[in-house]
């Protein structure tokens, strides 16, 4: 008995470090894709609708990037959006989705008329004058500002970020892009931020509404960050929401837009047309 449970351990562990061993591998290669192939170009882009609860119409939407290779098939944005930063290419994914977005705004005349607006996530790499200057010269380059927010994530590391990093947000600011903190309620500094940043959004993290509709504790903790955040003349978004009872209850919170499954899943962009 004692011979075979030592056995069942001994293969338990084998299997532990080969898959350990082939994520490894998995991750090479795709740091290696990244770093000798064109690989911003390889990106395909979905649109999630984010909606107002007020009138229950389309008021922003979310661009996603998407990497697709024929050998390593569909790779997860949680997977090579780290390794783009790691290898320091990561502004040309964003550089990608500005012209992506700006075009859209540009070429579609149901884009224009709706005068909805485009979240765009940005990271702290991304945070550079060379990299705002890129972003201005597009920016400028036709009406698209009114029509774009940047999305800064809470995971954002600004607590230990050059001054210079504070900078570029403001400067981003200054041209008129609006600011929303992502995840929020996902780390210890979303708070700080609050007082560090001049936003204009929040965005609750999808884990923090999760049980709203059974937990008393978070739908009172939910009712307190938005009051919060009205107090403070922000706007809440909640991501995440897959449920109606998830809608109505924040629809009773005075949450002002949510994002997800129940309303709409990631769109490519013919089809996302189609709801204008």
């Amino acid at each position: 008995m004692f011979k075979a449970l030592s056995v069942f351990r001994l293969n338990n562990s084998s299997i532990k470090k080969y898959s350990e061993y082939i994520l490894v591998e998995k991750h090479n290669a795709i740091r290696q894709k990244i770093q000798h192939s064109n690989f911003a170009n390889q990106l395909s882009f979905q649109l999630q609708p984010i909606y107002a609860l007020n009138s229950q119409r389309i008021s922003h939407v979310e661009i996603l990037a998407r990497w697709f290779t024929q050998d390593l098939g569909l790779i997860s944005p949680e997977i090579f959006i780290p390794i783009a930063e790691q290898v320091g290419v990561l502004h040309l994914v964003g550089q990608k989705m500005l012209t992506t977005v700006c075009d859209l705004i540009k070429n579609e005349k149901k884009i224009i008329n709706s005068k909805v607006k485009f979240n765009i996530n940005i990271s702290p790499s991304e945070l550079t004058f060379a990299n705002y200057d890129y972003w201005k010269g597009k920016l400028l380059s036709g009406n698209f500002i009114e029509q774009i927010n940047l999305e800064l994530t809470e995971q954002t590391n600004l607590v230990n970020s050059s001054s210079n990093t504070i900078e570029v947000i403001n400067m981003f600011q200054k041209l008129g892009l609006a600011l929303c903190i992502d995840d929020f309620g996902s780390g210890y500094s979303g708070f700080h931020y609050l007082r560090l940043l001049d936003a204009d959004y929040i965005k609750l993290d999808r884990h923090l509404i999760e049980d709203i509709t059974i937990k008393e504790k978070d739908k009172k903790l939910i009712k307190t960050i938005i009051t919060l955040a009205h107090d403070l003349n922000l706007q809440v978004v909640a991501e995440g929401v897959e449920c109606k009872s998830q809608y109505q209850t924040l629809k009773e919170l005075d949450c002002d837009f949510v994002q997800g499954y129940y309303m709409c899943r990631p769109l490519d962009i013919s089809n996302l047309l189609k709801l204008f």
